[in-house]
């Protein structure tokens, strides 16, 4: 059955006060309807820098804060800074995503790093490039989906996040067959509890994404395995930077210009 169009009523709206119109309604149709009162924290706070780049909750309930002057973690009353001292070497963090256990990841330009409890530490023997956010993503709790510059790699670890092996998801032989996967700038995973996980990656000017389990060995891949979303499925070409799914199974995605939203089951 081929994949079903990205509606054409959302995929050209362009006006950024729409975007963040649709952001919230995407949000509202994901939480109960419910009253909020929000406290913005500053430097006061101990929040040294206000260029934050991504956001994550730990197993232990604590929020870890990427910044463009460090990494820095809400301990209820204030936020703690973590940088050189704690074992990262770059000051500009692109990316933190913490797994189930406990393990939180942070990315920079220069490498990736684990927390082990007490400090950071690089994950690998070698660097490992994080450009930008939303380039680290828990497939599961052994499984980390990488951008590593242009390409998505997977990395095994053990259950106290000591790599295992870090290897291309897509061969280069696939990548040659299918250009936009050498042109890779963001990684997705969203979970269906009726269909297991899948995974969307901004790839080039358009949006890939496999079923999770379909590629079942890193660096093996299979014809027919990756559905590229673009023009032709009525979604225009931007650089796709997130995907969400809300409680009724539609999938919102958001790009620099565009926000484009894919009916519930129409991803099969």
């Amino acid at each position: 059955m081929a994949p079903c169009s990205f509606s054409a009523r959302m995929n050209l709206l362009r006006s950024p006060s729409i975007r963040l119109f649709l952001c919230w309604l995407a949000l509202s149709a994901i939480l109960p309807a419910q009253q909020y009162v929000f406290h913005a924290y500053r430097q006061a706070d101990g929040l040294k820098n206000l260029a934050v780049k991504a956001l994550t909750r730990d197993r232990e309930g604590f929020l870890w804060v990427a910044t463009e002057n460090g990494v820095y973690r809400f301990i209820g009353s204030d936020f703690k800074q973590f940088g050189r001292e704690q074992g990262i070497l770059e000051l500009n963090i692109e990316d933190v995503v913490a797994d189930s256990t406990g393990t939180v990841w942070v990315g920079t330009s220069e490498n990736l790093y684990r927390w082990d409890g007490r400090r950071f530490l690089p994950a690998g023997r070698d660097p490992i490039h994080i450009m930008g956010p939303q380039r680290i993503a828990i497939e599961d709790a052994r499984h980390l989906l990488v951008v590593d510059k242009d390409r998505i790699y997977r990395m095994e670890h053990d259950q106290n996040g000591r790599m295992l092996s870090y290897l291309p998801v897509f061969t280069d032989r696939f990548v040659e067959a299918h250009p936009n996967l050498g042109q890779i700038h963001n990684v997705n995973v969203v979970n269906k509890r009726t269909s297991g996980s899948r995974v969307w990656i901004g790839c080039g000017k358009e949006l890939c994404t496999w079923l999770d389990g379909v590629i079942d060995k890193p660096g093996q891949s299979r014809d027919g395995a990756v559905t590229e979303w673009g023009a032709d499925k009525g979604l225009p070409a931007d650089s796709w930077e997130s995907v969400i799914l809300d409680h009724a199974g539609t999938l919102w995605t958001a790009g620099r210009k565009h926000v484009a939203v894919l009916p519930a089951g129409a991803a099969h």
